[in-house]
């Protein structure tokens, strides 16, 4: 069995492992090993992604941010086909930039090509006194490594103890693809609660497929739906805005099933988990990329700042200032998938209190949001 030594150890290849990769080499001079499931990274598969501004910093630090972004300012939010129900965002100050998810781990996957290992399926985990084994499996055959800290970025089910993961069931299915349009308004979203679920649409920076389509429907519906032809499927889209603009040249749907998973604690016998292997989000609200990256941020700057010999230490200051947000963050998020599906809450309530709460009455609440899904500290103008 091949065995070696290296820094840090990464398990799993998305955005925010690879951004934890690269910020613990710029920032820490690490030596990361990146071990990817996939046997290959950076495959299209029509996700569209929104940036707030601190991931669109942390992105810009290691070179990933996209040259061509499209920033968004404002989300129009309507309840049941009634458009301008809410407002949120006046224009002015970016919530957040919509980018490709393809294109943005494709980069990263190409500035740590030399240390990211793909088909590396890790089948345990064994902590030593002063390091992590990690055993994995390559076609090439068994192999192992040693690392000083062991960073979970995905949903990996080896979790040792005291790890304890809770997971819970929507009973959804999200539809993401790409889409044209004649006359979409820049710098715009629009999201409608609709009967069966969310249907947001995000701009993109794409010539080609400048909207991004994100539907969050009860599975039967979600069924019904995949099996429409094109036209037909676009047709339904463009009804839930009231015709507003028109959506067309789709590209290939795919289908998940979103479900909420949060792990405790967050780190534990030199092992850390962000993003994926933390919390696991519903797409409402577009924070689960947002809150991996910003894992990745303060766990490599907390291990920039500490010796070799204070790892410990770097994970519990990252354990203390990270739990609070990630609960937070699966609350809120869970509240706004739910409150959109009739299965959880009779319509009629959950779209008066989400409505009531982004109203024009509710100014400082609007004031919130913005700052939530901008992730900027201060914002002065709602």
């Amino acid at each position: 069995m091949d065995t070696r030594l290296t820094n840090i150890c990464i398990i799993g290849g998305g955005i925010a492992g690879l951004t934890c990769a690269a910020l613990l080499r710029q920032r820490h001079g690490a030596e990361v090993l990146v071990l990817e499931r996939a046997s290959k990274n950076g495959t299209e598969d029509g996700k569209s992604v929104m940036f707030n501004a601190s991931s669109a910093a942390v992105l810009a630090e290691v070179g990933a941010w996209p040259e061509k972004n499209a920033a968004l300012r404002q989300i129009f939010v309507s309840f049941g086909n009634a458009p301008g129900s809410a407002t949120i965002g006046d224009g002015n100050v970016p919530l957040g930039y919509g980018a490709s998810h393809h294109t943005v781990l494709q980069t990263l996957t190409t500035s740590l090509d030399n240390s990211l290992c793909l088909s590396a399926n890790v089948k345990k985990l064994t902590p030593e006194n002063d390091a992590v084994r990690v055993d994995y499996e390559t076609p090439e055959g068994e192999k192992s490594v040693k690392a000083q800290a062991v960073v979970i970025a995905c949903a990996w089910p080896g979790l040792p103890t005291p790890f304890q993961s809770r997971v819970f069931d929507y009973q959804q299915a999200v539809i993401a693809l790409t889409a044209k349009t004649d006359n979409w308004p820049p710098h715009c979203a629009f999201e409608n609660f609709g009967k069966n679920g969310i249907v947001a649409l995000v701009p993109r920076a794409d010539a080609n497929k400048p909207v991004g389509v994100i539907i969050c429907a009860s599975e039967a519906a979600a069924g019904q739906l995949t099996v429409l032809n094109d036209n037909a499927f676009m047709q339904i889209i463009n009804d839930e805005f009231g015709g507003r603009f028109r959506l067309h040249s789709p590209s290939k749907r795919f289908v998940y099933a979103p479900q909420a998973r949060h792990v405790r604690p967050l780190a534990a016998a030199r092992i850390a988990c962000l993003g994926g292997g933390a919390s696991m989000l519903h797409p409402a609200g577009a924070q689960g990329l947002n809150i991996g990256i910003a894992d990745a941020d303060c766990l490599s700057s907390l291990l920039a700042k500490n010796s070799k010999s204070s790892v410990e230490d770097a994970l519990l200051n990252y354990v203390r200032r990270r739990s609070v947000a990630h609960v937070a963050t699966l609350a809120a998020t869970s509240v706004l998938a739910m409150g959109g599906h009739a299965r959880f809450f009779p319509f009629r309530v959950a779209g008066g209190l989400i409505a009531s709460t982004l109203s024009a009455a509710s100014l400082p609440w609007r004031h919130q949001i913005t700052r939530f899904l901008s992730g900027q500290k201060n914002i002065t103008t709602v």
